[in-house]
């Protein structure tokens, strides 16, 4: 490996070491969190963090960013699966189950929710918009929803819409309770109670 790759590949490990430590900052003290705390908390100075980021701003947009991408990546695969179009929103509500039960799940909430938040209620005045969220897993649920109810594949009085937002405000909602109340929010109880819903919900030729 060449002088000048060795540093790119250094560069790029040390910047994702930085926005680790940033994720965690940002999570025990909000997005308000000073430069000098993520520096401290990723052992550097804070003049080297302007090494890999030109503001807290920048930074703090690229942890909310790398957070919901991964969460969006996953949402997404599950909305594109081939076969019906009511099973695959019940394959989002079970992935989403799964989710809730990992190791560091509520964290990642906290970064999700602090991210719809600045996304919002938009920048100060002269700063960069924060948006890191936009509307394709809304859109792909919609478009499953409409699809089942052009199939047969849900009961006539259900509008397809209200039920594609349905089921993602729930989630949403879902994730708002665990990242404030942890481990007292009992996640299996309620995803089970919205699979139990979206079952209703399906025509009974095609329920089977």
């Amino acid at each position: 490996m060449t002088t000048s790759r060795a540093r790119e590949a250094f560069h790029t490990v040390r910047k994702e070491e930085i926005l680790d430590a940033a994720m965690g900052v940002l999570v025990s003290r909000g997005p308000e969190v000073s430069l000098q705390e993520i520096a401290e908390a990723a052992g550097i100075t804070r003049g080297a963090l302007y090494r890999y980021f030109t503001s807290r701003e920048e930074l703090v947009r690229e942890c909310f960013a790398r957070c919901f991408e991964s969460s969006k990546a996953a949402m997404e695969e599950v909305l594109a699966q081939s076969g019906s179009p009511v099973q695959a929103l019940i394959s989002l509500v079970e992935m989403s189950a799964r989710a809730y039960r990992q190791e560091g799940a509520r964290e990642g909430m906290i970064l999700n929710l602090q991210a719809v938040l600045a996304t919002a209620t938009g920048p100060p005045a002269g700063e960069e918009p924060p948006t890191v969220i936009d509307k394709s897993v809304v859109d792909a649920a919609v478009r499953l929803a409409r699809q089942a109810s052009d199939a047969g594949e849900i009961s006539e009085p259900v509008d397809p819409v209200g039920l594609a937002l349905l089921v993602l405000s729930s989630l949403q909602g879902l994730q708002l309770l665990i990242a404030v109340f942890g481990d007292e929010i009992d996640s299996d109880a309620a995803t089970q109670t919205l699979l139990a819903a979206l079952a209703g919900f399906r025509s009974q030729d095609n329920g089977a």
